[in-house]
């Protein structure tokens, strides 16, 4: 009875653990590439789901693509976010969504993913790596832009280099400054050269004695003094804004 009670006891231990294990697979191995559009030929789903899955597992993070033909009316980011939960993904990903409905791209970012692949890093790197080939339908090559991108966002970042935007009126005062301190550096230079050169107060130290002879004399006035008076005029100056915690973006295509 003992032993018979210990092997019942045995084999349901081994159920749970079987059980367990499974629902475990089940969502170590949720596919991190969703075709349902259909936009990609087998071989080409295949060739892109192994790239993924090396750098998910090199990096430790989910680099996922989903395409859908709508999203039933919902909102394409909720859409996002219900797939992320639903396949049970890594906590720290980044997601490509398509509804090919309305031609809308949505970056979907996760945990570390906001940090890494933030909403300028998308708006002003990552939609250049993709944005153009989708455009034009050439849906492998967007997805293959895509994920080139994030990696790099995303390995950067590991390493602690984040990415940064600089708008281009800063970039313009740095080139104006760092042209000043260049033109100052340049004419301080120069003028080290001149110190043997010491100036005159007045013009007889310039003229060789007996050489100059004044045989008659008038006075010539050269210019005339204006005054005006400048009313001053208003200015207006205008800027954007916006902002939020979660990370990625989103538009048309």
């Amino acid at each position: 009875m003992k032993i018979t009670k210990l092997l019942a006891l045995f084999l349901v231990l081994l159920s749970l653990f079987a059980l367990l294990s499974a629902g475990s697979f089940a969502s170590s191995s949720a596919p991190r590439l969703v075709d349902g559009a259909d936009l990609l030929t087998k071989a080409e789903e295949q060739a892109l789901l192994t790239e993924m899955d090396e750098m998910s597992e090199r990096l430790d993070f989910d680099f996922l693509i989903f395409t859908v033909d709508d999203t039933g009316g919902q909102d394409i980011l909720d859409y996002a976010d219900t797939y992320h939960t639903r396949y049970g993904y890594r906590a720290d990903a980044v997601m490509l969504i398509l509804d090919m409905s309305d031609r809308e791209w949505c970056v979907a970012t996760y945990g570390f993913g906001n940090e890494a692949v933030s909403q300028d890093a998308t708006y002003y790197y990552l939609e250049d790596c993709f944005l153009t080939p989708l455009s034009s339908d050439n849906y492998r090559r967007a997805f293959e832009g895509y994920l080139e991108g994030a990696e790099k966002l995303v390995s950067d970042a590991r390493d602690g280099h984040f990415y940064v935007y600089i708008p281009w009126e800063r970039n313009i005062f740095i080139a104006l400054f760092l042209g000043m301190i260049i033109a100052l550096v340049t004419v301080f230079s120069m003028r080290s050269k001149l110190k043997s050169v010491s100036p005159k107060k007045t013009a007889g130290g310039y003229v060789k004695q007996g050489s100059f002879k004044l045989r008659r004399e008038r006075d010539l006035f050269l210019f005339r003094t204006h005054t005006r008076t400048y009313s001053p005029r208003q200015s207006s100056s205008g800027g954007r804004g916006g902002g939020g915690s979660r990370g990625g973006g989103r538009g048309h295509f």
